[in-house]
């Protein structure tokens, strides 16, 4: 009590943010069990999408990992399960699964914690910058908007991470231009923590971080302190993040500028080559968020500025108030918004969501300032009944208003999920028509065809295929591996992983590319195929046919398994199984399968690679031993008897340039307990010889060697020049066969 009477306006503010406190909890309860009740009867019904199955996926593995061998189990999980999806988010449900045990429930709470810290953020931002008043109107509107609410009810790393950067920019603020050590020091836990969220974070920090250090530094008093400050801060989040980002710091910048600028960028929905300066790109994402998240603020929004511009242009004081001071606020949403907009790839409102607390901030600082009663009691008015219909509208629905409202080509106003959740929430039969239609599904008709109640009849099989497979490997094959053709949204590999890791199955699952699923098919026991709409990879080409059609051949090596599965799309699931030919040297592709041992010779230098490949020559593809010299290949086997050893030899087209090396020579040498013979050798020039581009198919015979137990050798050496440059050869299809069939290659 004394030193409330001492100092009674620091103690009114200690009770003030006791209480403010306490009543964001209760909000974010109250969000959180309306989250929890929405998505059982809205999406936990439905498989999840692609990366929210993924990021389960991972949470899980963090369970495992902890069951399974404890701290160092789980620290060693969370540094190799995924080399460029950052940890941190999927291991805050860890303690939630532990608590509630394994289910979609525990996962999705985990949201909780960061909607807490966002909405404490983002009041004491508010408060900061403004005034009290403005930060619990802050609260109130940003989470009664469009994107706060579904993100909140979906399992992406976009909404904790936008938690943990408005955190660290209430840290920033705090350090009084990084004179202020302990703030310093706290946001640079912050910053690291934000950045072990997702790999991205980091762009939205580059403009407010320039901002802060050019203000810190453009006055000279306390530069030492100041300076050792901003060290402490980086230092700090080094530390913290690099636990994580050192182990995998060539992955994860592989992976920035593959999906950021590269290749993956243009999978990206939204991504697309149009001019950075463009008004399409420009204005992307407040276009396609208004598109996909209607809601109140961006019908309202305009309300609002509108009368903050008739305050500002009115009252000289309050149009000085509008930048007086909240510089970092417009640089935080400038600069983030350049950076988003700067890369091909567009997430559309997912990245837009850490820019919206700066937004919501900034209109509610304002308003509550607005220095006209009148005109600040209606932008009040129209940011309360637009919050709290929007709120019930999303959560529980108003019978008396439209469950979607478009006017000509625009949608006003929309009662269902339209933003992260729009596939989960769209019937089975329009789902082709997405990825199938050149012009794709029209605006209109996308949101009015959104169902109004749950969808029934989910069941895509996941569990009983994998039962299925459980049986028939159990005994025979220890941790298949399994591949999954289709890509579809509810039938693709990271739903499958997912699955399986709840049922605590160590399989390994991959998806299937369409340009060498020959190849990748060699090296699974199990392959899953769906008929009829097989998503957005193979819809508008016949490579999902050609697959199926390959796997039914004599020659894929694989046979159909009884019993297909129909599917709510009403396709079928086909499950095939490699023919039961083990790793015998008779069986199809057996030095491609075997590779791993086989004993290798090769410099120790990054470019001599040895691996699987396929070359395509003259409309003659072949899965290939690629064996880039100097190098050798022994395998040790016993030869079948009257056989021979059939291959064809070859460059890959891509190096048939003059300028690429002198060719290569390729050797067959064998060991039978005496001394090493060469049984083949030939050199072949495609980089320079027309007449060598193409396959030379070969075959040795072996029959002098038949019941006996040999080393076979592969050997590939650089051309009379010994250049090695680009010297990319490869064995096409080697195998053993007998010499009855030898006779007719």
């Amino acid at each position: 009590m004394t030193n409330m009477n001492s100092h009674p306006i620091k103690g009114i503010s200690s009770l003030h943010h006791t209480l403010t406190f306490f009543l964001i909890l209760g909000l974010v309860v109250f969000f959180a069990i309306n989250n929890i009740s929405w998505c059982v009867k809205y999406t936990f019904p439905l498989p999840e999408l692609y990366d929210q199955a993924f990021f389960l996926n991972l949470s899980v593995i963090y369970l495992r990992a902890w069951e399974n061998g404890g701290l160092i189990s789980l620290v060693n999980s969370v540094l190799h399960s995924s080399p460029y999806h950052v940890p941190l988010f999927p291991l805050t449900t860890l303690p939630f699964y532990l608590i509630g045990g394994l289910s979609k429930n525990s996962a999705y709470l985990t949201n909780s914690i960061y909607m807490l810290i966002m909405l404490i953020s983002t009041y004491l931002i508010g408060e900061k910058l403004f005034r009290p008043k403005a930060g619990l109107l802050a609260v109130f509107m940003l989470a009664t908007f469009t994107v706060f609410i579904e993100y909140s009810r979906d399992y992406l790393f976009e909404f904790p991470m936008t938690a943990m950067f408005t955190w660290s920019m209430f840290c920033l603020i705090k350090t009084k231009w990084l004179q202020n050590r302990k703030w310093s020091v706290l946001f640079g836990i912050s910053m690291g923590l934000t950045l072990l969220i997702k790999t991205v974070a980091g762009t939205y920090f580059v403009g407010p971080l320039l901002w802060v250090v050019f203000k810190t530094f453009s006055f000279k008093e306390r530069l030492k302190n100041k300076a050792i400050n901003f060290l402490l801060s980086f230092g700090t989040c080094a530390i913290i993040a690099g636990v994580y980002y050192l182990p995998n710091l060539k992955t994860i910048l592989w992976y920035l500028f593959h999906t950021g600028f590269g290749k993956g960028s243009i999978d990206c929905y939204g991504a697309g080559k149009i001019s950075f300066f463009s008004v399409s790109n420009l204005l992307l994402y407040p276009i396609s968020t208004l598109d996909l998240s209607a809601s109140y603020p961006f019908l309202l929004f305009p309300i609002i500025i509108l009368i903050i511009l008739i305050s500002s242009l009115t009252n000289r004081r309050f149009f000085n108030y509008i930048f007086e001071d909240k510089t970092l606020l417009w640089v935080w949403i400038l600069s983030g918004y350049f950076f988003i907009t700067l890369s091909p790839c567009k997430g559309l409102p997912r990245y837009v969501i850490p820019l919206i607390p700066a937004i919501v901030v900034l209109m509610c600082g304002l308003v509550i300032n607005i220095p006209y009663k009148s005109l600040k009691v209606m932008a009040l008015l129209v940011i309360f009944i637009g919050g709290m219909i929007n709120y019930i509208a999303l959560t529980y629905g108003i019978k008396i208003l439209p469950s979607v409202y478009i006017l000509g080509d625009t949608l006003l106003f929309s009662q269902k999920s339209l933003g992260s959740l729009n596939v989960s929430n769209l019937s089975i039969e329009f789902l082709p028509k997405l990825t199938n239609d050149p012009d794709g599904m029209s605006k209109v008709e996308y949101y009015r065809n959104l169902p109004e109640k749950p969808i029934s009849n989910n069941n895509w099989k996941i569990y009983e295929i994998l039962h299925k497979i459980k049986v028939d490997a159990e005994g025979s094959i220890d941790n298949p591996k399994i591949a999954i053709v289709p890509n579809h949204f509810f039938f693709n590999a990271n739903i499958f992983r997912y699955k399986a890791a709840i049922l605590n199955l160590k399989y390994q699952i991959t998806d299937i590319s369409r340009e060498d699923y020959a190849l990748q098919l060699e090296f699974v026991d199990y392959v899953i195929a769906k008929t009829g709409f097989p998503g957005p990879d193979f819809a508008n080409n016949d490579s999902n046919n050609q697959i199926l059609d390959y796997l039914d051949s004599l020659s894929s090596g694989f046979e159909k398994m009884p019993r297909d599965f129909v599917l709510p799309d009403l396709s079928r699931a086909i499950v095939f199984k490699r023919k039961a030919t083990g790793l015998s040297v008779k069986a199809p592709h057996f030095f491609l399968r075997n590779l791993k041992n086989a004993i290798i010779e090769k410099p120790k230098v990054k470019y001599v690679t040895i691996a699987p490949s396929i070359f395509a020559i003259n409309s003659s593809t072949r899965v290939v031993l690629f064996q880039h010299p100097q190098s050798k290949i022994t395998y040790k086997l016993t030869i079948p008897e009257n056989s021979s050893l059939t291959f064809g030899i070859a460059l890959n087209p891509e190096v048939w340039s003059a300028d690429k090396g002198d060719g290569v020579i390729f050797e067959i040498l064998i060991k039978d307990g005496k001394e090493e013979r060469k049984l083949f050798s030939k050199y072949i020039d495609p980089k320079n010889k027309i007449e060598d581009r193409k396959w030379h198919n070969e075959v040795v015979d072996l029959s002098k060697y038949g019941g006996k137990e040999v080393n076979l050798s592969f050997v590939t050496t650089p051309g009379p020049n010994n250049n090695t440059n680009f010297d990319w050869a490869g064995w096409g299809d080697p195998e053993l066969i007998p010499n009855t069939d030898s006779s007719k290659k």
